[in-house]
């Protein structure tokens, strides 16, 4: 996609290579914990919420989240709820375009009261958690789902755990016909060099990096998403599929919110939603109020 060849190929020449597309909307379902409350994997949102109080009785930690590194999870998790409930369109409008209207209206507020109901069914080792030790309990059967980028799946793969019958990958997060993928990546930079030699080296490395067979492998292995879309399907997993046919639509990629907003606007955001998880008094009306106060006089 041109959103990600685009940081690379500047000026007509290529000074990196792409090796990936992260998506961050996806969910990450334990089969076995949903079996255990007597339930199906959901598929929306809608669902989920009423599955949460049963999924308690049945002694699940309903949903799994992680609030160490500055609260980026749980602002990660915000994130994607909204571009979930309200689509691509209004996510550029509230990030890009500081629309505080729309920041501070009816949908938005929804949002956030379910980010707020998550939050009361989360368990009490959330707070400090890494991403990867909560993936653990989802993994294990103790939690039902958390919402994650797609590296979360390389610790599924590590399991040996397969999608479609140990763990569920859903895309949007939790949306049926999902139409957007929010992106991210990794690359490799290579340096100008004098030695023939060396950019020989230089240009081999390049080649096996993008080669159709590398990227099913490597990226089926780390969770992530091929850059081209020739790849040998046999060698991707479910999800990937999913993630690909997401890819192939037009205007389905969706920038991450750091592209319109600076860094101390990004610390500041995932206070707010920290806050509005692990602090009982904080009601979604006030971190409403605090989001577009922040939105207001971001730079």
């Amino acid at each position: 996609p041109a959103q990600i060849a685009e940081p690379c190929h500047i000026d007509g020449k290529w000074w990196c290579v792409p090796v990936n597309i992260h998506m961050q909307n996806w969910a990450w379902a334990s089969g076995a914990a949903f079996k255990t409350a007597g339930l199906e994997v959901p598929a929306d949102w809608d669902t989920y919420l009423a599955d949460l109080p049963k999924l308690k009785e049945a002694g699940v930690i309903p949903f799994a989240v992680g609030g160490d590194g500055g609260g980026w999870q749980i602002s990660l998790l915000a994130n994607q709820l909204i571009l979930s409930q309200l689509g691509a369109e209004a996510v550029e409008k509230i990030w890009k375009d500081k629309d505080l209207d729309l920041a501070g209206g009816p949908e938005v507020l929804k949002a956030f009261t379910t980010l707020k109901s998550l939050g009361s069914y989360a368990d009490d080792g959330s707070p400090n958690r890494s991403w990867a030790d909560t993936t653990s309990l989802v993994i294990k059967g103790e939690a039902a789902l958390q919402v994650m980028g797609d590296w979360a799946q390389g610790e599924f793969q590590v399991a040996g755990q397969k999608p479609g019958v140990d763990y569920a990958c859903l895309l949007g997060p939790l949306v049926p016909d999902p139409k957007y993928v929010r992106t991210g990546g990794d690359i490799f930079v290579f340096f100008k060099q004098n030695d023939p030699e060396v950019e020989r080296a230089q240009l081999s490395l390049a080649s096996l990096m993008v080669n159709p067979r590398t990227q099913a492998l490597f990226n089926t292995a780390k969770g992530s998403a091929p850059v081209r879309d020739d790849v040998d399907m046999s060698l991707a997993n479910d999800c990937m599929k999913k993630a690909i046919d997401v890819l192939k639509q037009p205007g389905s990629v969706v920038p991450d919110s750091n592209q319109w907003r600076n860094e101390a606007f990004t610390t500041a955001q995932n206070a707010i939603f920290s806050d509005l998880i692990y602090n009982d008094a904080t009601t979604p009306e006030s971190a409403q109020a605090q989001f577009v106060e922040l939105l207001k006089n971001a730079e």
